[in-house]
């Protein structure tokens, strides 16, 4: 009886899996997912575009144009993840519904058919993070072949996102922490360090090859021109170098002004423009630097609020439902995240999951250049994965 009731949930596995791709066949495409496209299919790689994720995309162009493959990849990163959960870790069958029917929420399944970075990002951690819960529940170490195939994947979802380096080190101390169960927390730290490392040189060494000169667009200097735009309306001064004002005047600058970065800068009647030569950029640099040594609450101020933009909003779903939209929103599942990063209550997996999710979120507050829920959906999708675990755990320690 127990085979067949194991086989009765493979068939909803499958049902549920096979019914969400059918809602987003073949994937949906935005602005930046056609400039992705476009690079795939060129083979002209330009740092604003993740170029692993555009060489991959390219290759298969080839064996079936569109988006359909990228999207079916995305989807089996995000299932795994999901059928790991469901058939290894979780153990009874209330868990086993909330594991599958997790991606159906509002919160996940917003953006989950989108061709973007952040849900490749986000999904790939997804999967690596099962992984490695499943070794942990059944204190296994990986197999030479399987810590190739790891970091193969780590390698690949940490490269189509800038901030994903920064999350990388986790991934590799949960691994080290894992694979060497005996050696002592230094120890452990200095081999993640050292595997961090790694994976940041070879994604440098990948960027240098692909992205030719003339498609380095300094990528960081938006974050730099938007951090002093803001530092500008809480001023009502403009701080920007008067080489990047198209219009001098505060009034359209605010009015522009905006959650998102690409009305201020990248559009023809965008108030501001990017830089043109190194020595503009180093100009640029410095002044950044002036505006938030002096004027250290101002840039604090824009950089709460952009935050706050991201927690709260949820544009997509306040479309749909107007002010309603809201209750999908971060910022009610921030406080549930810090309890479980933090509470003993928990397993080492369940905090270890919610306190990566908040690392990002600590790292977007220095380095986000929008206040785009899509943004933070990776720590929204590490806290639901935690939740089945968390519920678990807690049962286990009552």
């Amino acid at each position: 009886m127990a085979l067949i009731h194991k086989i009765q949930k493979q068939y909803i596995f499958i049902i549920l899996v096979f019914l969400y791709i059918l809602i987003f066949y073949p994937g949906f495409m935005s602005e930046d997912s056609m400039s992705t496209y476009a690079s795939a299919q060129s083979g002209i790689y330009k740092d604003s575009i993740p170029p692993t994720l555009s060489w991959v995309w390219g290759v298969l162009d080839t064996v079936y144009p569109g988006p359909a493959l990228m999207f079916l990849i995305n989807m089996a990163l995000l299932w795994s993840g999901v059928y790991l959960l469901a058939f290894h870790l979780v153990r009874t069958n209330k868990l086993f519904w909330i594991t599958v029917l997790m991606p159906y929420t509002p919160w996940i399944m917003t953006y989950a058919g989108f061709i973007w970075k952040d849900v490749i990002f986000t999904f790939g951690y997804g999967l690596l993070a099962m992984i490695l819960c499943f070794k942990d529940e059944n204190q296994k170490r990986f197999s030479f072949p399987g810590s190739i195939l790891f970091f193969g994947l780590l390698f690949y979802a940490t490269s189509v996102k800038y901030q994903a380096q920064f999350v990388a080190p986790f991934m590799c101390f949960w691994f080290c922490r894992l694979q060497w169960p005996r050696d002592r927390q230094v120890l452990k730290f200095l081999k993640a360090v050292l595997f961090s490392a790694s994976i940041g040189a070879s994604l440098f060494y990948v960027d240098q090859k692909l992205i030719p000169a003339e498609g380095r667009t300094h990528f960081w200097q938006y974050v730099k021109i938007y951090d002093l735009a803001g530092i500008s309306v809480r001023c009502h001064k403009i701080l920007l170098p008067d080489f990047l004002v198209r219009t001098h005047d505060l009034k359209v600058i605010r009015k522009k002004y905006d959650f998102l970065w690409e009305p201020l800068i990248r559009y023809p009647d965008s108030p501001l423009r990017a830089t043109y030569s190194d020595e503009e950029r180093t100009i640029l640099q410095k002044t950044w630097q002036k505006a938030v040594i002096f004027y250290p609450f101002s840039y604090l101020a824009h950089r709460f609020w952009v935050f706050f933009q991201g927690t709260v909003n949820g544009p997509y779903l306040k479309l749909i439902l107007g002010r309603w939209g809201r209750i999908f929103s971060y910022s009610l599942l921030f406080p549930f995240q810090v309890w479980f990063a933090f509470s003993r209550h928990f397993s080492f997996s369940v905090r270890y999951l919610n306190r990566t999710g908040l690392s990002l979120m600590a790292i977007l507050f220095v380095f986000s250049l929008a206040g785009t829920p899509r943004y933070i959906y990776f720590s929204i999708y590490l806290f639901f994965l935690s939740v089945p675990l968390a519920l678990q755990s807690y049962q286990v320690k009552s």
